[in-house]
Protein backbone atom coordinates (compact mmCIF):
# COMPACT_ATOMS: atom_id res chain seq x y z
CA UNK A 1 0.00 0.00 0.00
CA UNK A 2 2.92 2.34 0.65
CA UNK A 3 3.88 2.17 -3.03
CA UNK A 4 0.31 3.07 -4.03
CA UNK A 5 0.31 6.00 -1.58
CA UNK A 6 3.60 7.25 -3.07
CA UNK A 7 2.09 6.92 -6.56
CA UNK A 8 -0.82 9.17 -5.54
CA UNK A 9 -3.48 6.48 -5.88
CA UNK A 10 -5.21 7.51 -2.66
CA UNK A 11 -7.26 10.64 -2.13
CA UNK A 12 -6.50 10.36 1.57
CA UNK A 13 -4.71 7.89 3.79
CA UNK A 14 -3.79 7.43 7.42
CA UNK A 15 -2.20 5.00 9.80
CA UNK A 16 -4.29 3.87 12.75
CA UNK A 17 -3.31 1.17 15.24
CA UNK A 18 -0.32 0.20 13.07
CA UNK A 19 -2.55 -0.36 10.00
CA UNK A 20 -2.71 1.76 6.85
CA UNK A 21 -6.10 2.88 5.56
CA UNK A 22 -6.96 4.93 2.52
CA UNK A 23 -9.59 6.03 0.03
CA UNK A 24 -8.97 5.18 -3.60
CA UNK A 25 -8.81 8.32 -5.75
CA UNK A 26 -10.04 6.35 -8.79
CA UNK A 27 -13.06 4.97 -6.92
CA UNK A 28 -14.11 8.43 -5.71
CA UNK A 29 -13.64 9.95 -9.16
CA UNK A 30 -15.70 7.13 -10.72
CA UNK A 31 -18.61 7.87 -8.39
CA UNK A 32 -18.39 11.61 -9.03
CA UNK A 33 -18.10 11.13 -12.80
CA UNK A 34 -21.21 8.92 -12.76
CA UNK A 35 -23.19 11.87 -11.43
CA UNK A 36 -23.74 10.32 -8.02
CA UNK A 37 -22.93 11.79 -4.63
CA UNK A 38 -19.87 10.27 -3.03
CA UNK A 39 -20.03 10.08 0.78
CA UNK A 40 -16.82 9.40 2.69
CA UNK A 41 -16.52 8.65 6.40
CA UNK A 42 -13.02 9.93 7.12
CA UNK A 43 -11.05 11.33 10.02
CA UNK A 44 -9.89 14.94 10.30
CA UNK A 45 -6.46 14.01 8.91
CA UNK A 46 -8.22 12.68 5.80
CA UNK A 47 -10.33 15.83 5.48
CA UNK A 48 -7.17 17.92 5.48
CA UNK A 49 -5.71 15.77 2.69
CA UNK A 50 -8.92 15.97 0.63
CA UNK A 51 -8.97 19.76 0.98
CA UNK A 52 -5.39 19.92 -0.34
CA UNK A 53 -6.23 17.54 -3.22
CA UNK A 54 -8.61 19.97 -4.90
CA UNK A 55 -9.69 18.77 -8.35
CA UNK A 56 -12.96 16.85 -8.33
CA UNK A 57 -13.13 17.33 -4.55
CA UNK A 58 -12.89 21.14 -4.65
CA UNK A 59 -16.62 21.50 -3.99
CA UNK A 60 -16.75 18.88 -1.24
CA UNK A 61 -19.10 19.36 1.69
CA UNK A 62 -17.77 18.44 5.14
CA UNK A 63 -19.83 17.38 8.14
CA UNK A 64 -18.02 17.25 11.47
CA UNK A 65 -19.60 15.04 14.13
CA UNK A 66 -18.30 15.43 17.65
CA UNK A 67 -19.18 13.79 20.96
CA UNK A 68 -21.29 15.79 23.42
CA UNK A 69 -18.14 16.31 25.52
CA UNK A 70 -14.69 14.85 26.10
CA UNK A 71 -15.97 13.50 29.42
CA UNK A 72 -18.82 11.67 27.68
CA UNK A 73 -16.41 10.26 25.10
CA UNK A 74 -14.13 9.01 27.86
CA UNK A 75 -17.10 7.38 29.62
CA UNK A 76 -18.15 5.64 26.41
CA UNK A 77 -14.63 4.44 25.61
CA UNK A 78 -14.11 3.13 29.13
CA UNK A 79 -17.51 1.43 28.96
CA UNK A 80 -16.47 -0.55 25.89
CA UNK A 81 -13.57 -2.03 27.83
CA UNK A 82 -11.34 -2.14 24.75
CA UNK A 83 -8.82 0.59 25.59
CA UNK A 84 -5.66 0.53 27.66
CA UNK A 85 -4.95 3.67 29.70
CA UNK A 86 -2.33 4.65 27.13
CA UNK A 87 -4.60 4.12 24.11
CA UNK A 88 -7.43 5.93 25.91
CA UNK A 89 -5.17 8.92 26.54
CA UNK A 90 -4.06 8.98 22.88
CA UNK A 91 -7.65 8.77 21.62
CA UNK A 92 -8.81 11.56 23.92
CA UNK A 93 -5.86 13.76 22.89
CA UNK A 94 -6.71 13.15 19.23
CA UNK A 95 -10.39 13.90 19.90
CA UNK A 96 -9.44 17.24 21.48
CA UNK A 97 -7.33 18.16 18.44
CA UNK A 98 -10.08 17.05 16.05
CA UNK A 99 -12.72 19.04 17.93
CA UNK A 100 -10.49 22.11 17.82
CA UNK A 101 -10.00 21.64 14.07
CA UNK A 102 -13.76 21.31 13.55
CA UNK A 103 -14.40 24.48 15.51
CA UNK A 104 -11.64 26.43 13.77
CA UNK A 105 -12.65 25.14 10.33
CA UNK A 106 -16.14 26.43 10.82
CA UNK A 107 -14.67 29.90 11.13
CA UNK A 108 -12.00 29.50 8.46
CA UNK A 109 -13.81 27.94 5.53
CA UNK A 110 -16.67 29.42 3.53
CA UNK A 111 -20.04 27.90 2.86
CA UNK A 112 -18.78 25.97 -0.16
CA UNK A 113 -16.30 24.04 1.97
CA UNK A 114 -18.12 23.56 5.25
CA UNK A 115 -21.87 23.92 5.24
CA UNK A 116 -22.89 21.89 8.23
CA UNK A 117 -21.50 21.36 11.70
CA UNK A 118 -23.37 18.63 13.52
CA UNK A 119 -22.83 18.71 17.28
CA UNK A 120 -24.26 15.33 18.18
CA UNK A 121 -23.08 11.79 18.61
CA UNK A 122 -25.56 9.77 16.62
CA UNK A 123 -25.63 6.65 14.48
CA UNK A 124 -24.20 7.01 10.99
CA UNK A 125 -27.64 6.75 9.40
CA UNK A 126 -29.10 9.47 11.57
CA UNK A 127 -25.99 11.61 11.10
CA UNK A 128 -26.38 11.43 7.34
CA UNK A 129 -30.08 12.24 7.55
CA UNK A 130 -29.30 15.32 9.68
CA UNK A 131 -26.41 16.38 7.47
CA UNK A 132 -28.26 16.07 4.19
CA UNK A 133 -31.30 17.86 5.59
CA UNK A 134 -29.12 20.80 6.62
CA UNK A 135 -26.95 20.82 3.50
CA UNK A 136 -29.45 20.27 0.76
Amino acid sequence: MEERIAAGEFLEHAEFAANLYGTSRAAVEAVINSGKTCVLDIEVQGVQQVKRAGGAMAGAVYVFVKPPSIEELETRLRGRGTETEDSLRRRLDLARRDMSYGKDSLRSYGKNSLRSYVEASVSSGNMLKIAFTEIW
